[in-house]
Formats: structure tokens, sequence, C-alpha cells
């Protein structure tokens, strides 16, 4: 019989008390599945576990996790998915390994032709727009519980049009006066905006403008 059989009997046939601690070696699987796992894990666990753990694990966790996982997890976490409708972390996150990879932001790119352009911040930080006419914006879903901020790149289209934008009554400008859009064929203005109120008031800045 499989490690993973005998795990999933194991499961299903004992108690919580009676599995605590017993899991000491490595499990392969395609998916363990248990309503609650409670115990001490100790070892490799390769493939999906859905469920509820609480305990510890110690060892390598390839593979999604599902769920609430109540403990420590010690060791190395590869996953493309980790699913949990909230996640705590207290105490210091180290590592001793250099990162591979760099934190980066997706850009949303405006395509809409409309004169009224909503912006979700709920969906992302950073937006481009290519001006196609006079446009309108909004600032919609503004996180509420934290300080919040994102970036508008605006380019004027390519015959020197003269595009402007009307902004949102809820930006601040500095000295109350909202900038001047760069005319020229393809001109690139960057600005920035943060909330510290939910999106109730937001500062905005020119980060540069007649950017080539």
């Amino acid at each position: 019989m499989s490690r993973a059989r005998d795990l999933a009997d194991l499961l299903s046939s004992t108690t919580s008390a009676d599995a605590r601690d017993l899991v000491t070696q490595d499990v392969t699987a395609n998916s363990v599945s248990a309503s609650v796992f409670t115990g001490g894990l100790t070892g490799n666990v390769t493939g999906n576990v859905t469920g509820n753990v609480t305990g510890n694990t110690a060892g390598v966790h390839t593979g999604n996790v599902t769920g609430n996982v109540t403990g420590n997890v010690t060791g190395n976490v590869n996953s493309t998915l980790v699913t949990s409708a909230t996640v705590n972390v207290s105490g210091t996150v180290t590592s001793a390994n250099n990162y591979s990879n760099t934190y980066v932001e997706s850009i949303k790119t405006i395509s809409t032709l409309a004169a009224n352009v909503s912006l979700d911040l709920a969906s992302f930080q950073n937006f481009e727009h290519t001006l196609a006419n006079n446009v309108t914006y909004t600032f919609d879903n503004s996180p509420t519980s934290s300080a919040f901020g994102f970036t508008l790149k605006i380019t004027q289209d390519s015959g020197a049009s003269g595009y402007t934008v009307t902004w949102p009554t809820s930006v601040d400008w500095p000295a109350a006066t909202a900038p001047t859009l760069t005319a020229t064929a393809s001109a690139v203005d960057m600005f920035v905006f943060t909330t510290n109120d939910g999106g109730t008031t937001f500062y905005g800045f020119t980060a540069g403008q007649a950017l080539a």
C-alpha cells in the first residue's frame, strides 16, 4: 500500500489525538484531503494539501495549500497558490539566499475610447492611457483601511490634438492647481496619487511632464 493511501486511511480512521505527531516520513501524493488535520508534520510534502491544518510543519512543501494553517511552517515552500481567508505573519522573516526575482507590479493599459474612464484601484496600482479624446477620470474601489498610492502615465495622441483631462474632485493638487497636460504629439506626462483616508482625498503630484 502506498504512503499516500496509508496517510489517507490514518486521517479517516483515527482521532486527531491519535494522529498527532505520527507522520514523520516523506509524503508524496497528488492530493491529500481532510476537513481538519491536527498535529505535527515532519518531512517533505509533495502535492496539494486541502483542508485546515493545526500544528507545526517542518520540511519542504511543494504544491498548493488551500485552507487555514494554524501553527509554524518551517522549511521551504514552493507553491503557485496559497489560498486562505486571512494570512497573519508574526515574527521575523529571513532568508539565507539571495532573491533571484525583483518585486514588480502589473500595469493596466487603458484602451477604451470612452470620454469617462474609471481607474479600478482594487485591481491595479499603475495605469497608462494614450488619449484619443478629452477624458474625465474617476478613481474607484480604493482600499479603505490603509494608505494607498498609484501612478498614471498619460500620453497625448500622435496628432498633437492637445486633449485635456478632468480630474476627480477628491484630488488635492499642490496650491490647489491641477497641472496642464503637455499638448505636443506623443508627449508623456506622469502623475502619482496617494491617499491616507480610503480615497476621500487623493494627493496628486506631477512626477514629470513632456517626457520622451
